[in-house]
């Protein structure tokens, strides 16, 4: 969609690409009536994750304090009223930037650049390393007499070398992306300014 908004519109493109079309066409009329009802029924979608994860926060706490809250309130806590207080909040404050911001598209490229370089060089490194983590010696060498002699030490020395070339390599691509996402924001904002 962008490659095709350059070469329509050239540098005259808009960050919102349907504001550079003509805002009587009906096509255009279409577009943005489907975009208005596409975030409609998104926008809960997107709520009840952030919600959920704030009474996760909250349930998870090593402040009792804190769990007491997100207790219903059938055991003495006050889940109902945070729950509706914390939707309220939500609803208020994404109006409020809503209502205040005209064009997301500085937004919206400094979430391209920050996102995309954590989703394709941080978390795959991330997980693999949290899956794959560095075995102790006695780990990597094992019992010898149990679990097959020489040879099962042997094996197994081989396969910890080789897991630690991907460690070391995960490592590396890890580093990268760290150094990759003020790149990317520092291009972002000297390209929109």
């Amino acid at each position: 969609i962008g490659f095709a908004g350059y070469r329509t519109f050239g540098d005259a493109v808009s960050s919102n690409l349907l504001e550079s079309f003509p805002g009587r066409h009906p096509a255009v009329i279409v577009a943005r009536l489907g975009f208005a009802a596409l975030v409609s029924f998104s926008y809960p979608l997107m709520a009840k994750p952030a919600r959920d994860s704030f009474f996760s926060l909250l349930e998870n706490s090593a402040r009792p304090a804190w769990r007491a809250l997100a207790a219903p309130a059938a055991e003495g806590g006050g889940g109902e009223r945070l729950y509706l207080a914390f939707t309220s909040a939500f609803l208020a404050l994404t109006w409020a930037i809503a209502a205040a911001v005209d064009d997301l598209g500085i937004v919206l490229s400094l979430l391209g650049a920050t996102c995309s370089t954590v989703l394709a060089f941080i978390m795959p490194p991330v997980v693999f390393l949290s899956m794959h983590p560095a075995p102790r010696p006695s780990e990597m060498l094992g019992d010898a007499v149990g679990e097959g002699g020489a040879g099962a030490r042997v094996l197994a020395v081989e396969e910890a070398k080789g897991l630690s070339c991907k460690r070391a390599m995960a490592k590396v691509v890890l580093v990268v992306g760290a150094a990759l996402i003020p790149l990317c924001v520092t291009s972002t904002l000297l390209y929109e300014t």
